[in-house]
């Protein structure tokens, strides 16, 4: 695997191997060694330009750092190492990240390291009622609209070109933005054909393919080959091997897409599973097969010829969200009638004290 290095205080390797294979085993050197300065920070970024605001940081910074303070430019900080900050608003950011040892801190600065452009919110008007009720909204614009009652966060409450409020008794203010999905992309071999030779692999070992993910996405679909109709448990574990989850999939008898969607953040994985009775590889592997800062198939568990059982990945980033467009709802406060009156002699004033912002009045004195 060539050099691998731990920033933490312990690693753990794991190897496995395919029964199917008669090879050489492996020899281990390795050298452990303590930091005798103060860290050299540095740090990278997934997406250094973001149509929805959600940017990825990555620490790599050397010489063992042991905590961490980022700036993100935008009056918010974290003490992760590997922080995901979601900016609210379009604009051009710095960011900061002071990394610390036992020796010392050091810091680096990315001046206007991150671009947020959001593209621009929907167009939609407030409107008014009398008294409390609920109130249609509208608004127009491109992809899925989404109703909030917050100008950043929150639960959506609604869907569409139009949104009903509940029954309201003052005023507020809503806000709707434009949600765009990502393209689709595709990753991968097309085929087995299009790698090299092998055959269908039903053995009860556990093989995978290894793969490491830049930018949050969901892997939709994959193609496979299968020897057989049949069920299969399709399994996804993080870099270290801990199983992440398992999905039980029906697979006819000819080659096909099957339907994953499963969603990922940064970091390593793996996909695979055992008794699986699908193609795979021997040979003809030629990894990474990689969407550049998105996704790259890194390897497989038996060795770098081999590819094991899915193909043709079709992949998604996450969507594009627009500026949220504030639509204010005035509940006006119906009229609370009062008055007072003042009496001189034969003549009465009356005035008026009603509550609510009368425009109009109609008076009947009694006589």
């Amino acid at each position: 695997p060539g050099n691998v290095s731990s920033t933490g205080g312990a690693i753990t390797l794991r190897q496995s191997t395919d029964p199917l294979v008669d090879d050489t085993g492996f020899e281990i050197h390795w050298s452990c060694i303590l930091p005798n300065a103060a860290p050299a920070a540095n740090f990278s970024a997934d997406n250094l330009t973001s149509c929805n605001g959600v940017v990825n940081f990555r620490d790599l910074s050397t010489n063992g750092p042991n905590a961490w303070l980022w700036n993100f430019g935008d009056g918010f900080t974290s003490t992760l190492q590997h922080p995901a900050h979601t900016y609210q608003s379009n604009g051009t950011y710095t960011v900061t990240l002071t990394a610390t040892n036992n020796i010392g801190a050091n810091t680096l600065t990315r001046t206007a390291y991150i671009t947020v452009n959001r593209p621009a919110g929907p167009v939609a008007s407030g409107a008014s009622r009398c008294g409390p009720g609920t109130v249609t909204l509208i608004a127009n614009g491109t992809g899925t609209l989404k109703w909030y009652d917050q100008a950043s966060g929150g639960a959506v409450l609604g869907t569409g070109g139009t949104f009903t409020t509940p029954s309201l008794t003052n005023s507020v203010v809503y806000y709707v933005e434009a949600e765009t999905p990502a393209p689709v992309q595709g990753v991968g071999p097309a085929t087995p054909a299009a790698v090299g030779a092998g055959g269908y692999h039903n053995n009860t070992s556990i093989q995978y393919l290894t793969f490491t993910v830049s930018s949050n996405m969901t892997l939709l679909s994959v193609y496979v080959d299968p020897g057989a109709a049949g069920n299969r448990t399709i399994s996804l574990w993080d870099g270290a091997g801990t199983l992440l989850r398992d999905t039980l999939i029906a697979i006819g008898a000819n080659p096909g897409r099957i339907t994953l969607n499963w969603t990922m953040a940064p970091g390593q994985y793996r996909i695979g599973g055992t008794e699986m009775d699908l193609y795979r590889n021997n040979d003809g592997a030629n990894f990474p097969y990689a969407i550049t800062n998105f996704v790259s198939i890194t390897g497989a568990s038996a060795g770098a010829a081999f590819y094991y059982y899915f193909y043709d990945w079709d992949v998604q980033g996450l969507a594009c969200l627009s500026e949220r467009t504030p639509v204010p709802v005035t509940i006006e406060q119906e009229p609370v009638a009062d008055f007072s009156v003042s009496t001189n002699l034969f003549t009465s004033t009356f005035t008026d004290l009603s509550t609510g912002n009368p425009t109009a009045w109609s008076w009947t004195f009694g006589d």
